[in-house]
């Protein structure tokens, strides 16, 4: 087979990413989100495409689509950090100079580990990597964070109970309700980051780290357009029907997946297992 398991949902994820960027392109208010909400999908589609790429292409040798993961990576969350802090209304200078500060020392630190991984020719397994990942790792612990602090302002409740903070949230709040959303797509985020350390349990059922992980996707991309369209652009029709779509791909990635994809042929079990490793 050409296409992994995960390619088959990445490719899926691509299409959605693809027709969001179109309707986002569109709208016609909120000029500052729409932007970064655009730069987070075109670059969020780069790193999928990458992902396609490194694990599709057994025959080519994938090394540069592995490496280009990482810069992808680092575009993607950073924007999504930025239009998280668009969404929960913090800009006071102080806090400004110290964010982009940070942000700034931390790409300086990154792109010369990146630089001495890649000149220095590292395997995929190479501690290097790993050290690549703690930026991406910072700009969505950087979101979750102003996030919650912007829902706790508003609430007074802590967000750790979500069902008690989304109550106390008024109804005609939009604002709030979309911080709340982007809330929830953080949490997401950190969540995906637990399958590779499942992977790695033995006794945990492949099915189930499999499923968890790649549905995973599409629950990002699923709290992220649909809190944009219903709270910031309000397009409530639109938001129906995406809702729609995405929990029958959904369902039809979960079966497909845990059911009719999975098997035991040992070189498909090897090539789908090294994404892990």
């Amino acid at each position: 087979m050409l296409l992994t398991h995960f390619s088959l949902i990445s490719l899926s994820s691509l299409l959605l990413l693809g027709a969001a960027f179109v309707e986002v392109f569109r709208s016609t208010t909120n000029r500052p989100i729409r932007i970064r909400m655009l730069f987070y999908l075109a670059s969020a589609s780069l790193f999928i495409i990458a992902l396609i790429l490194d694990h599709s292409l057994y025959t080519l040798g994938s090394r540069p689509f592995f490496i280009a993961q990482y810069p992808a990576a680092v575009l993607m969350t950073i924007s999504f950090a930025e239009m998280c802090r668009i969404i929960a209304g913090i800009d006071n200078r102080q806090f400004m100079r110290l964010y982009w500060g940070t942000f700034l020392i931390a790409a300086v630190v990154w792109t010369y580990c990146f630089y001495v991984a890649v000149s220095q020719g590292e395997a995929f397994q190479s501690p290097a990597y790993s050290m690549l990942l703690f930026l991406p790792i910072g700009a969505l612990c950087a979101a979750l964070f102003m996030l919650a602090y912007s829902l706790y302002q508003r609430t007074s409740i802590f967000p750790v109970f979500l069902f008690a903070c989304w109550r106390a949230l008024d109804k005609h709040d939009d604002a709030g309700k979309a911080i709340f959303g982007y809330f929830i797509t953080s949490i997401a985020y950190v969540f995906g980051s637990f399958a590779p350390v499942l992977a790695r349990i033995n006794d945990s059922g492949t099915e189930f780290v499999y499923g968890g992980f790649y549905i995973n996707i599409l629950v990002i991309l699923a709290c992220l357009i649909v809190t944009y369209f219903l709270f910031v652009e309000r397009r409530v029709n639109l938001a129906q029907k995406l809702t729609s779509i995405l929990v029958v791909m959904l369902m039809t990635t979960f079966v497909a997946v845990v059911v009719a994809f999975y098997n035991e042929e040992e070189d498909m079990t090897v090539e789908d297992a090294a994404f892990f490793i």
